[in-house]
């Protein structure tokens, strides 16, 4: 897919515009689902739905297809603070075959700390330096529709995005740039269901439809989307990722900062998968203690003996940001989460 820069074109569009900061703390939620939110953040995360969705094994066959491309996928990159980003040897290795990588990019690289940044998400070009150990960065696809993309307004969100395609990562989010063809096969689209601030910018739930590319071989969609602390989806959730998946071939979430299951639901298409929610990638505030855990993912995809394209194999494992000495933030593979202590 074409993506552009120009400011001829933007300037033609009807969303580009500057949006002022309007609330002192953001509060993506109406205020019975803000009060929840409060309570998840204090007591920890809730376990309320527990059977809305249940996870499939770590090593899965969805369909037996023949491979033709693998793509890996992590969930939120969330700020460092004053942490640096490593990334473990156990997670290069799970990535070491994919062909593409595709993440949350979740939050903005500005240095305007004092305007009003009550819950804002301030990352760092560092960061990005960081993420390259996994891979190259044009294999790299870094979202860039979600709640915090609003955080300080169009100008500070335009040249942060810019600052990430610099560094050589291919960017999807902005309105005119919801998704991307890789490999003129495979569509990936981003798209918000929240904002923390007035944001007219980034593709948004609204127009998934349009996002959905009849001309390729496979669909997948990661949204940021559900709700804050829950470890498992709310029921009208699963009930919108199976109408999704009338169409969509593969959904993965993010945006719970938990992870949440990855489920398979039959279709007239076969078997498709949705992963609730990654969780987080990584987080640098060592005292935020129920946001140091997410789940990676690899996938094959391709096409099946009737040459319709499928999830083939799928793997997946938890990982967790352990703190170091030297400032230094680790993320890794870990064998067992205590809070699925069923699953191995």
């Amino acid at each position: 897919m074409k993506q552009s820069d120009s400011k001829s074109t933007l300037d033609d569009c009807e969303w580009f515009k500057e949006t002022k900061r309007w609330k002192v703390v953001p509060r993506p939620y109406p205020f019975k689902e803000s009060v929840v939110f409060l309570k998840n953040w204090v007591l920890g995360p809730s376990k309320k739905y527990k059977g809305s969705a249940e996870f499939i094994p770590k090593s899965s066959t969805v369909n037996d297809i023949t491979p033709t491309i693998k793509l890996g996928f992590i969930g939120d990159i969330m700020r460092m603070a004053n942490h640096q980003l490593v990334i473990d040897n156990s997670i290069k290795e799970f990535f070491k075959d994919i062909d593409y990588l595709i993440g949350n990019f979740e939050g903005i690289i500005t240095t305007k700390y004092k305007r009003g940044a009550v819950g804002s998400q301030i990352l760092a070009e560092s960061d990005l330096e960081a993420i390259k150990q996994l891979f190259p960065p044009e294999k790299i696809l870094l979202s860039y529709s979600n709640n915090h993309a609003g955080d300080f307004g169009w100008d500070e969100f335009q040249k942060s995005y810019k600052i990430v395609k610099d560094h050589g990562f291919m960017v999807i989010g902005r309105r005119d740039e919801p998704s991307i063809l890789l490999d003129k096969k495979v569509n990936v689209a981003g798209a918000s269901f929240l904002s923390d601030q007035r944001c007219s910018f980034i593709s948004k739930k609204e127009e998934i439809p349009s996002y959905y590319n009849r001309d390729v071989k496979f669909n997948i969609l990661y949204p940021h989307w559900g709700f804050e602390l829950q470890y498992y989806p709310w029921p009208t959730q699963v009930e919108l990722a199976k109408k999704l998946l009338e169409t969509w071939d593969l959904i993965l979430g993010h945006h719970a900062h938990t992870p949440q299951p990855i489920s398979l639901y039959p279709t007239t298409k076969g078997n498709k998968a949705v992963a609730y929610s990654l969780g987080n990638f990584c987080y640098g505030l060592k005292w935020k203690k129920y946001h140091h855990n997410g789940l990676i993912v690899k996938t094959e995809i391709g096409p099946n003996k009737n040459q319709v394209w499928q999830t083939g194999q799928l793997n997946w494992e938890f990982i967790q940001v352990f703190f170091e000495k030297q400032k230094q933030a680790r993320v890794s593979i870990i064998d067992h989460y205590k809070h699925f202590k069923h699953l191995k």
